[in-house]
């Protein structure tokens, strides 16, 4: 029955070290990651503070607006009525004539309005700029007579949004998008 209590304590006081070794370990390990970390922000320079620099130019400087309607120029047809006007694959046409594109108003719908050699206004946004009003004289399209050509193949534009991308330990940006 000694032998067998001995035997318990021991293996209760070899599973007690294991987990103060694994503790001190993990204590030691932090320790080095967040010394590396410090390390190379000394030797990499101010990095976060050129981080807060940039945070702040961001903030300073106006943003311009995210449609999160219209459709999104996929192809535009060489010497179409759209390349006339100078739009460009990843445009968002956002309006014509001020009838909203998107999701109650598709393209193809507001277009069917109009005949070959109408001009119309398109309220146009290219990615990270402003929106713009473009004048675009219609053509006819190759494949049905009578009918107005834009000359562009489209998809519904993706709803866009701002996130705010959070900071991970020790100032560092979270880059996990």
């Amino acid at each position: 029955m000694e032998k067998n209590q001995n035997r318990v304590a021991n293996i209760v006081l070899l599973l007690a070290a294991l987990v103060l070794v694994l503790c001190v370990g993990m204590v030691i390990g932090g320790a080095a990651v967040y010394g590396a970390l410090r390390l190379g922000d000394i030797l990499g320079g101010a990095q976060v503070r050129s981080f807060d620099v940039q945070v702040e130019e961001l903030r300073a400087e106006p943003m311009a607006p995210v449609a999160t309607a219209g459709v999104i120029l996929i192809e535009v047809i060489p010497g179409s009525p759209a390349e006339q006007a100078g739009l460009q694959v990843g445009d968002l046409i956002l309006a014509v004539d001020q009838r909203q594109v998107g999701p109650e108003g598709d393209l193809a719908d507001i277009m069917a309005d109009y005949q070959p050699a109408d001009r119309v206004t398109l309220e146009v946004q290219t990615p990270g700029e402003q929106a713009r009003k473009v004048r675009v004289v219609l053509g006819e399209n190759p494949e049905r007579e009578g009918v107005a050509y834009l000359g562009v193949r489209c998809s519904s534009a993706p709803h866009l949004e701002f996130r705010h991308r959070g900071l991970m330990p020790f100032g560092r940006p979270d880059n996990s998008d």
